[in-house]
């Protein structure tokens, strides 16, 4: 369907708790993997949640299977999400662009967006941690809607590195069922898909 890809692409999923990264990070794999026949490297830890010489070992395996191997990546609450969740947890925003600093630019970001009564609904209230409360939620998505400027600051501290791109950030309305989601992700897949 799609000319032989040169090498492998990078996708975040990135969104507030219950706001269907889980399930949409499930359907583009699989969606890729028909498309391509190859493999897809999705890890199943945020990227919040690695130390920082993880982060390192992560990158680098990256550029090499998406170079070497053509493989495609799906990142989970990627940098978007880090910026988000550890800023709503008070941390400046200055530390976590230090953090983030090495971190490859996606070739496309899809962030999930929801309103904060759609998460409460959709999680259980006896079983809600610490990221699916209302005042925490209200936090994260504002966090996510100013993400542009957060990724500016993150971009102008790279210039003395070197160019690098802008990252793609295609806001997704996730106050829908997990079709329509998609429904709405898959042509900037296909774009994605004709163009690499």
């Amino acid at each position: 369907m799609f000319p032989t890809q040169k090498k492998g692409i990078v996708i975040a999923i990135d969104g507030p708790p219950k706001a269907g990264k889980n399930i949409q990070t499930s359907i583009i794999k699989d969606y890729l993997n028909f498309l391509t026949g190859n493999d897809i490297y999705s890890p199943s830890e945020p990227w919040a949640s690695l130390e920082s010489k993880d982060r390192k070992k992560r990158i680098q395996y990256i550029k090499d299977i998406t170079l070497q191997e053509q493989t495609s990546v799906i990142l989970y609450a990627y940098h978007c999400s880090s910026f988000a969740y550890m800023h709503a947890q008070g941390m400046p925003i200055e530390e976590i662009v230090k953090a983030n600093m090495e971190s490859i630019v996606p070739d496309l970001t899809f962030l999930l967006n929801a309103p904060t009564g759609v998460l409460l609904e959709r999680s259980n209230p006896e079983e809600r941690e610490k990221f699916e409360t209302e005042g925490f939620l209200e936090r994260l998505n504002q966090n996510f809607q100013d993400i542009d400027n957060y990724l500016a600051k993150l971009n102008r501290a790279r210039e003395p590195f070197g160019v690098y791109p802008t990252e793609t950030i295609i806001r997704i309305n996730a106050n829908q069922d997990s079709e329509e989601v998609f429904r709405d992700i898959r042509p900037h897949l296909n774009w994605l898909m004709r163009n690499t």
